[in-house]
């Protein structure tokens, strides 16, 4: 660029200069770091489990896509992969089933749940407990 006062005329000229994209290279920094699994708490008040039901699934129950470690279904035997089949001897075909079930058993008490693993219908003993 040039810049005559005298004749009030300012001048551009191209180059082949171009600038680094700094966005693009944080970016690409920010992005190559590694990000550890943030630890999730399971309070005792808490049943300690993430259920799941796919469009199209027309099996009974709700798919349990994960169990929290030190929740109170874990302490019961609840695993990733289970079909929770009833909760409390209340239907879980849906995942709004699955949460209004759990809304009825008070924190302290004992509510049996049936799964199916592996192909096998079980009954476990979950007891969320009241407080963290």
């Amino acid at each position: 660029m040039t810049l005559d006062y005298q004749a009030k005329q300012l001048t551009f000229v191209p180059t082949d200069f171009k600038p680094v994209d700094i966005i693009e290279s944080m970016m690409a920094a920010m992005m190559a770091m590694e990000k550890p699994k943030p630890k999730v708490l399971a309070p005792a008040g808490m049943w300690g489990i993430v259920v799941d039901k796919k469009a199209g699934d027309d099996e009974a129950g709700v798919m349990i896509a994960e169990v929290l470690e030190h929740s109170a279904a874990a302490r019961a035997g609840l695993k990733a992969g289970d079909r929770l089949l009833t909760l409390d001897d209340r239907w879980t075909d849906s995942v709004a089933d699955c949460y209004a079930a759990a809304g009825y058993v008070e924190a302290g008490t004992q509510a049996v749940v049936k799964i199916k693993r592996d192909g096998e219908e079980k009954e476990l003993t979950v007891k969320p407990q009241a407080g963290l």
